[in-house]
């Protein structure tokens, strides 16, 4: 990992004393970005340039030549999208919004199947809020309960399996979460989906927390 960091700061730098030294020729401005006609600044924020919906984004250079210039930037919603003719459901539901630390606050996942016919294997991606941990033996316990088929943890979601769902079949799970961290959080938007169809999902909003000290 050093020598690739390293490596990476000998590139910059020699990049960026290529570009001074040929100031004639790729000149020393830079574009001009802006969101929304928002003018975006270096170590800025600019996210309340954003806007719900479509969003425009420009880079423009005042002159005729300049520096390279790439624009990488990444964001997400709290507002689940809408989910249309899927044939499983989920509800995701805190017992009480509000705990305080050392408790324990209980998750109940809701997963249903809708239609008279089975479904084969499915994935629930569950989004914990920050401030609340999942216990790793009580995930194992459902395993062994045969509750769930398989589990994983990452980038604070949990994600369930099941090998099948039968018809109308309704699965409940419960989730002890360990109480944390005093303070307000979302969790992200939690969604199910039939294991090889992830592009067809049904979300639910972000689970709210407020944790008292």
């Amino acid at each position: 990992m050093r020598r690739i960091l390293n490596g990476t700061t000998v590139a910059l730098e020699a990049l960026s004393d290529f570009f001074a030294k040929n100031e004639k020729l790729y000149g020393i401005d830079k574009p001009t970005i802006k969101i929304n006609n928002v003018e975006v600044l270096v170590n800025n924020s600019f996210a309340s340039a954003f806007k719900k919906g479509e969003n425009d984004l420009s880079a423009e250079y005042l002159c005729d030549k300049g520096l390279p210039y790439k624009l990488d930037y990444q964001y997400y919603t709290l507002e689940a999208p809408k989910s249309e003719n899927i044939p499983i459901t989920l509800e995701t539901k805190l017992k009480s919004e509000t705990s305080k630390v050392g408790e324990t606050n209980r998750m109940t996942v809701t997963v249903k199947n809708k239609i008279n016919g089975q479904l084969p294997m499915t994935t629930a991606k569950i989004g914990i809020p920050a401030g609340l941990t999942l216990q790793n033996a009580l995930l194992k316990d459902l395993i062994d309960k045969k509750q769930i088929s398989y589990y994983e943890i990452f980038d604070n979601y949990l994600v369930l399996y099941w090998e099948h769902f039968d018809a109308n079949e309704t699965k409940t799970i419960n989730l002890d979460l360990k109480v944390e961290f005093a303070g307000e959080y979302t969790g992200k938007a939690s969604n199910v989906y039939l294991y090889y169809m992830p592009e067809s999902k049904s979300w639910n909003e972000g689970i709210k927390a407020r944790i008292e000290p």
